[in-house]
């Protein structure tokens, strides 16, 4: 058997991964191409040799092809690039990843190798940037393959504060320029095409890290300055390489995104530490939240909901303190965000039900329950499991689901829903009104209860329209054998004008603040008292 030379065994080891292999001049033209130039181009008798390599990609991607080949230096390897091939008449737009390095026995021209690929997921959007859920969904296969790979990876957040105003006074296909040469700068710093435009001058990208002084800000200055634009970009860097499982990773840079949507870059020199500060906090707080849970060191106040007719108390809703602080949203939202809330909803839930059982049976609790722990797959049987087949807890514990944009399965969620219903539970819709899926809602699931959200409480006597939904909302409600409740009412001017729409139920402030323990008789007449309800849900 005759033995291979080593060039002819490079050569294989290079198509087992592509499809076409070429290598690019300082002007741009393609000096040798290799492989399957009628499979990458689609169309047959082409020659690539003395071409200009903008023939083979569509124009939307002359940027990221551009941006890459200007940033090799030295040794460099970049990739995989998600690029878009150039469209050919009567066939779907085709993708291919792209590699490209720089040998210094070669330079300065530039070996690059294009693998067809039909998985389309992760090149969405304009600019061919992804949107933030696109993004989201990104991460976690990366993160596995930067894992299994020994690859150092990290997030890099860039804002272009100037970037709004700036494309103001330009026409629509020079914005669309600027775009475009920007887009082309992260997607050719990006692993898999992994770059976003989170809002209009917030961008993100996962890359690995670079060797060296990173020029990131600069090169994106620099690519805005050759399309006739100045721009000031700055750059912070979050290390990913201490996220060592995937989905506790996503569930960090979520919480991280978030921070930087709401309050942008922070101001200072050292924008790298200051994010990864931040993220280790986040990381701190859900573990200090998890050990206070698996510790019960929280308690539960209780805040009345009255009939608006009667001003009995119907049923008391549990809310939830941690000692040392004030209001718990901040710490529940981290721990929804982090999807670590399931084993607080639990916890709750153990905790309402020992007071039930230590009170007689007039006492009715309402027990909040994130949407995100409810379609949890162990979720339900573990909940029931609490109540252990207790006869004396039906009609007295009514579930109230909270952070309702988290139902995305209707389906399920009905069907979890009617077994709480048999078992002899009720369940309730918080926030209801707040979203563009309620009505989908009343239509898919079928509940007992409806909490109004407080935002249509408030404006109730100062905007007609809010008046005419709560009034429909109330008739439709009615019609189906809902009840409903109206939060955050402060005055009596709310409570007579929600009791004149129709609504059955208020809680808030006016009918009394959340209490340390439920009294002994139901409360006849409600406390007199202004402020905002301190709820989590």
């Amino acid at each position: 058997m005759t033995k291979p030379d080593q060039s002819m065994r490079f050569l294989g080891f290079a198509f087992a991964s592509a499809d076409l292999l070429f290598e690019v001049d300082p002007k741009g033209i393609i000096t040798f191409a290799i492989g399957a130039a009628k499979k990458v181009t689609g169309v047959g008798n082409v020659t690539l040799d003395n071409n200009s390599w903008r023939v083979l990609f569509a124009p939307s991607d002359h940027g990221v092809f551009s941006a890459l080949i200007n940033s090799l230096e030295g040794a460099a390897r970049k990739g995989p690039i998600r690029c878009r091939l150039r469209d050919v008449s009567g066939m779907p737009p085709r993708y291919a990843n792209l590699f490209a390095c720089c040998l210094p026995q070669l330079a300065p021209h530039i070996s690059c190798a294009l693998s067809l690929t039909g998985d389309l997921d992760l090149v969405a959007g304009e600019h061919g940037l992804m949107d933030r859920t696109g993004f989201e969904r990104a991460i976690i296969p990366l993160l596995a393959h930067a894992q299994a790979s020994g690859l150092n990876v990290e997030l890099a957040l860039i804002e272009v504060a100037s970037l709004a105003n700036a494309v103001k006074t330009l026409s629509t296909d020079a914005a669309d320029a600027v775009i475009d040469s920007l887009a082309g700068v992260l997607r050719a710093e990006s692993i898999s095409g992994a770059a976003a435009r989170l809002a209009s001058g917030q961008f993100a990208v996962v890359r690995e890290k670079p060797v060296g002084k990173d020029t990131l800000a600069q090169r994106l200055k620099q690519s805005a300055k050759t399309v006739g634009i100045a721009l000031e970009p700055r750059a912070a860097i979050v290390p990913l390489e201490g996220l060592t499982e995937p989905t506790q990773g996503l569930r960090a840079l979520r919480f991280t995104l978030d921070h930087f949507l709401n309050d942008g870059l922070p101001k200072g020199a050292d924008l790298t530490s200051v994010f990864h500060r931040r993220l280790n906090a986040t990381m701190r707080e859900a573990q200090a939240f998890t050990e206070t849970v698996k510790a019960r060191q929280f308690k539960l106040v209780f805040q009345p909901i009255v009939n608006l007719t009667t001003l009995e108390v119907h049923h008391y809703e549990a809310l939830t303190r941690f000692a040392g602080k004030g209001s718990p949203a901040d710490t529940i939202h981290m721990a929804e965000e982090l999807e670590i809330i399931e084993e607080f909803d639990l916890a709750v839930a153990e905790k309402a039900i020992e007071t039930l059982r230590h009170h007689g049976s007039a006492v009715r609790i309402a027990v909040n329950v994130s949407g995100r722990s409810f379609l949890r797959p162990k979720f339900l049987d573990r909940l029931l499991a609490l109540t252990d087949g207790d006869v004396r807890l039906k009609d007295r514990l009514l579930f109230e689901i909270t952070e309702s944009a988290a139902l995305v399965n209707l389906e399920l969620a009905e069907e979890r829903i009617q077994r709480l219903r048999r078992a002899g539970f009720e369940v309730c819709i918080d926030d209801f009104g707040a979203g563009a899926a309620s009505l989908s809602y009343l239509r898919n699931l079928t509940v007992d209860v409806v909490k109004i959200d407080g935002q249509y409480v408030h404006q109730i006597d100062l905007n007609g329209r809010d008046g005419a939904v709560v009034r429909h909302l109330a008739a439709l409600c009615h019609e189906l054998g809902v009840r409903t409740i109206g939060e955050m009412v402060e005055t009596q001017a709310e409570a007579d004008k929600l009791k004149s729409l129709g609504v059955e139920m208020g809680q808030g402030f006016l009918f009394g603040a959340p209490m340390d323990q439920i009294p002994a008789v139901s409360v006849r007449s409600s406390a007199r008292r202004t402020g905002t309800v301190d709820s989590w849900g």
